[in-house]
Formats: structure tokens, sequence, C-alpha cells
């Protein structure tokens, strides 16, 4: 899957597309999964789907993030999805 990391400041916003619903599906779970055993780290998800909702974008953004803690975020979800990052163009 291909996704897009932007940043500024203390705002971050990953951006991860989908083709299926399956794997819609599959990016919420696996970054549910991971924030639950993160504590100190709070991130907001909504989904953008185009082509009859089977196309579309999973946006996970970190609105605070002072400390930097959306980096483990992203290494851990990279590594369990097999992220292709592409350039932010946000």
């Amino acid at each position: 899957m291909q996704a897009m990391f932007c940043s500024e400041e203390r705002y971050a916003d990953l951006v991860i597309f989908f083709d299926t619903e399956k794997e819609r599906e599959q990016i919420c779970t696996v970054a549910n999964s991971i924030l639950k055993t993160m504590d100190n780290i709070e991130a907001s998800i909504f989904v953008k789907s185009f082509e009859e909702d089977i196309q579309g974008e999973v946006h996970i953004e970190f609105a605070d993030d002072y400390d930097k803690e959306a980096g483990h975020f992203i290494d851990e979800i990279s590594k369990q999805l097999l992220l292709e990052f592409i350039m932010c163009d946000i």
C-alpha cells in the first residue's frame, strides 16, 4: 500500500491509500491496535472514500504532537502494513 506522511511543527498527518474494502478494514484495524498500545499519543482517524466507496484514503492525524510520538506509531504501522511512502503533496 502507498502512504504519505506530512508534518508541520506539532501537526502530523499520515495518509494511507486503499483500493479495496478489505484494505480499508486492515488499515483501520492495525492503526487502532497500535494506538491502544501507546499511552501518550492521541490520533484522529477518518476515511475518505472514492469510486463508490471502493477506493480511498485513511487519514491518521496527530494534532498536538509536541514530543514527536507519531514517529513511533508510523514506524510500527509501516512495518505491519509494508507501506511504500510517496512524496507529500498536501
